[in-house]
């Protein structure tokens, strides 16, 4: 016991120095300082000896001839000077563009967000063709160092070797050498000239293009919120129905030709983007006939195999979106993603989801959405667009109803009932407010309410696909493999799931729900603005991002503490067998040290330095000297029962006169169940200090003990074959050690006899016990073995005259 708390103290030792800053020995510290001494000596640089100074002119030489070479070799940038002037031309279009916008009666905002595509386009185009122009103005700024600093070390060797009296040649060398420096910066200098005054001009075309995109992006917020607030004539009004009239569709026309193509021009300039989605679909195509059959097999996967095209083609569309959304791209490109990737995902869910209604909901949705973002694109006249709006909400909110009453038939889960009694609402207040003229929030919550579920679904269904791959994951032959996680497999796919959905919803589904109601412009801006937000506490400034990352990090280590010991602990893994009690101890040692490392990891991403813990330390002891001394001390008795192991989860122990089983051990006390499954909770100081009967610790043999008593007069060498001969019959009991029976007693009323067996299983005592007892008094009815009855003699003294017995005769109290 001594020995191992002093091993414990020792751990505890070991991790208070390890968290202090360290302290280098005094030998160390003497070293430490002639390394620094020496870093300083080489910073400085060294005089050469007379001898070096011509051969070091000649190599001067040598380096001017490779500064030239190398300069030679620098690139040809007048097609990065043409480059800018297009796009500075290109934006002055866009600018022109801009003001014949609005100069317009209507503005529409989708023609500000076609601009500021292309703004976008225009940048990144910058940005690419600016990369290589960097690189070289950094590399020659660095031969300009490197030049600057042979000029300084030459005018220190000059001025320490030219004294009063230095010789004619040395003087001579040194002129020659300055020549060629200056004549090496010259052309340095040059050159960095030429390519400065370069990325002046693309300073002055980026800082054009970050104006204007400024200025449509307060356009843009300006004209949202005029579109807002709205005012029209009533739906149902003459106002209104003599807006509709024939040029609207010469309108409608018109509109068409500002959708934007240069999306065609952005795939053109990325050649490999275009490849890359072609080999993406034919390579998901390839995957997913190759495992056919597998994934006819898989309940969640068998979709994929019935459709390969569409569920190729819908992944491959969502991934390009992704990519997109922090990319720029047209109109045009980002309604042909909605085209394939809207019907793809039609014919995919199909097969996906089981109930009627929901078919419907998405075949539905997904429609609306698509002529929704047509109509948009070809930028539909108010009066028509408000038509529109009007009939597809009366449509959809008949088709909520119907559904959330097919839906509540089915006794499906009231949350599907509440989410459609939400969209009926949301579509209540579009026809409402359509009514009454306020045209501009109800092309908002329609377009925000359509779009949000749009692009959810495709979110809710990769989850779908993710969920899938966890269950294949843990449910492999690989994995199956090992023993001890077939028991669990189910339980850690819906832990591991539970992160993969929480991260899903957090990264993409909520940042896109964001967008959809244009609270952000894109899925970035969303994401980036979701984890700046921040707090403080106390001097710490914490962001939501940190959070997230923290609690990552804290849920990843709960899950491998659960997951590692499974698989170390497998005997297909670690090649032996272990007990139960054993592989239960280090199991837990294992969940402790894996999640003490998580807990660190936390701390560390939130900001917490390891030197700051040992002020947490200092007031965890002042909290042990006040209050605590029971929890330390039921801690470390916790940690002796997990290393000695006297005491094992699964043992039968026995406390006072009852008997338990030991189901947990833990850190602070030990859950106990007895024989009426009722749980006790003990502390691990009561286990460790009190005294323990521990039944199974070497192994679950056990000594049982019947006492019999017979009847004087009985044949004790018969009562003696018939105990040994109804042990033999039982075949719990074992063989070896033997039974005996011993003649312990001649008593008031039997001749008692002890039968001694031993049995495999101390769980097995009183059923053993009781099938003895049976046996034995069907042997002792069948060869009359009397089995005894309290017997009493009682003795009445022989008076020989009763007449002189006196009378017994009842006295009154006083």
């Amino acid at each position: 016991m001594r020995n191992t708390l002093k091993v414990i103290v020792g751990i505890v030792l070991l991790f208070l120095v390890f968290l202090r800053p360290p302290l280098l020995p005094a030998s160390q510290q003497e070293k430490s300082k002639k390394t620094t001494d020496t870093i300083i000596k080489k910073a400085t640089p060294s005089i050469p000896d007379l001898t070096d100074i011509i051969p070091l002119v000649a190599t001067l030489t040598g380096s001017l001839t490779n500064l030239k070479n190398d300069l030679n070799q620098v690139g040809d940038f007048s097609d990065i000077e043409k480059t800018y002037g297009k796009i500075e031309t290109d934006v002055e279009k866009y600018i022109q563009t801009y003001k014949q916008i609005n100069d317009k009666d209507s503005n529409n905002i989708a023609e500000f967000y076609a601009l500021r595509r292309e703004v976008a386009d225009k940048r990144f185009h910058l940005e690419e063709v600016s990369k290589p122009l960097i690189d070289q103005i950094s590399q020659i700024n660095s031969w300009k160092e490197d030049w600057l600093e042979k000029k300084n070390r030459w005018n220190l060797w000059q001025s320490s070797l030219l004294q009063d009296q230095a010789p004619q040649q040395l003087k001579q060398a040194f002129k020659e050498a300055h020549d060629t420096i200056d004549t090496g910066l010259s052309l340095v200098m040059q050159q960095l000239e030429d390519l400065l005054v370069l990325q002046a001009k693309g300073g002055e075309v980026a800082a054009k293009v970050n104006v204007f995109d400024a200025d449509l992006l307060g356009e843009i917020s300006k004209t949202r919120q005029e579109d807002l607030f709205t005012k029209a004539p009533p739906l149902l009004s003459f106002a209104f129905l003599a807006q509709i009239k024939k040029g609207l569709w010469t309108v409608v026309v018109n509109d068409m030709r500002l959708v934007s193509w240069s999306g065609l021009r952005f795939f053109a300039q990325h050649v490999w983007i275009a490849l890359l989605e072609i080999c993406l679909v034919l390579l998901i195509i390839v995957i997913i006939q190759r495992n056919k059959d597998a994934l006819q097999e898989s309940e969640q996967w068998k979709f994929l195999a019935d459709r390969p095209v569409s569920s190729a083609l819908f992944i491959n569309i969502s991934t390009v979106a992704l990519f997109v959304a922090y990319s720029p791209y047209s109109d045009a490109l980002r309604l042909t993603n909605i085209i394939v990737g809207g019907i793809a995902s039609m014919r995919v869910l199909s097969l996906v989801l089981t109930r009627a209604w929901r078919k419907q909901a998405v075949y539905s949705l997904m429609t609306v959405y698509i002529v929704s973002e047509i109509l948009s694109t070809i930028s539909l006249p108010i009066p028509l667009d408000r038509l529109y709006i009007f009939l597809v909400s009366l449509v959809s909110l008949c088709l909520l109803l119907r559904w959330a009453q097919q839906s509540a038939t089915l006794n499906e889960a009231s949350s599907h009932i509440l989410f459609l009694r939400v969209v009926q609402a949301f579509f209540a207040v579009i026809i409402i407010t359509e009514l009454w003229g306020n045209v501009g929030i109800a092309a908002y919550l329609f377009k925000s309410t359509i779009t949000s579920m749009a692009s959810v679904l495709p979110c809710l269904f990769f989850m779908y696909l993710g969920y899938g791959g966890l269950y294949w994951l843990f449910h492999s032959p690989l994995v199956w493999q090992v023993k001890l996680m077939r028991s669990d497999a189910d339980s850690l796919v819906e832990k591991t799931g539970l992160l993969f959905l929480v991260a899903v919803g957090y990264l993409v589904v909520l940042p896109t729900i964001l967008v959809a109601w244009n609270i952000y412009d894109n899925v970035l801006d969303a994401t980036t603005s979701l984890n700046s937000y921040s707090f403080s506490l106390g001097s710490m400034q914490i962001s939501v991002g940190t959070i997230a990352i923290s609690a990552t990090i804290f849920y990843c280590a709960l899950l491998t503490s659960k997951i590692l010991p499974k698989v170390l602990l497998d005997e297909t893994v670690s090649g032996r067998k272990l007990a139960r009690g054993v592989q239960r101890s280090i199991t837990q040692l294992i969940r402790y040290f894996i999640i003490f490392i998580g807990f660190l990891l936390t701390l560390s991403s939130l900001g917490f330095e390891f030197s700051q813990l040992t002020i947490v330390l200092s007031a965890f002891g002042v909290g042990i000297g006040f209050g605590l001394q029971g929890i330390v001390n039921n801690f470390l008795c916790g940690l002796i029962l997990l290393f000695e192991r006297p005491l094992t989860e699964g043992d039968t122990i026995g406390i006072g006169e009852n008997r338990a089983h030991i189901r947990k051990i833990g850190l602070r006390s030990t859950i106990v169940t007895t024989l009426d499954q009722a749980d006790l909770i003990i502390p691990n100081a009561d286990l460790i200090n009190n005294q323990v009967t521990n039944w199974t610790l070497t192994n679950r043999e056990v000594r049982l003990c019947v006492p019999v008593g017979v009847a004087y007069g009985s044949n004790i060498s018969l009562v003696v074959d018939t105990l040994l001969a109804c042990a033999k019959e039982q075949p719990e009991v074992l063989k070896s050690p033997a039974s005996e029976v011993l003649f312990l007693d001649l008593g008031d009323s039997s001749l008692d006899f002890e039968l001694r067996v031993w049995i495999q299983d101390v769980d097995r005592r009183q059923q053993v016990r009781s099938a003895l007892y049976l046996e034995i008094e069907s042997k002792f009815r069948e060869l009359n073995i009397v089995l005894p009855f309290p017997q009493r003699d009682v003795h009445f003294p022989d008076y020989a005259d009763a007449a002189s017995v006196p009378a017994l005769t009842p006295q009154k109290c006083a």
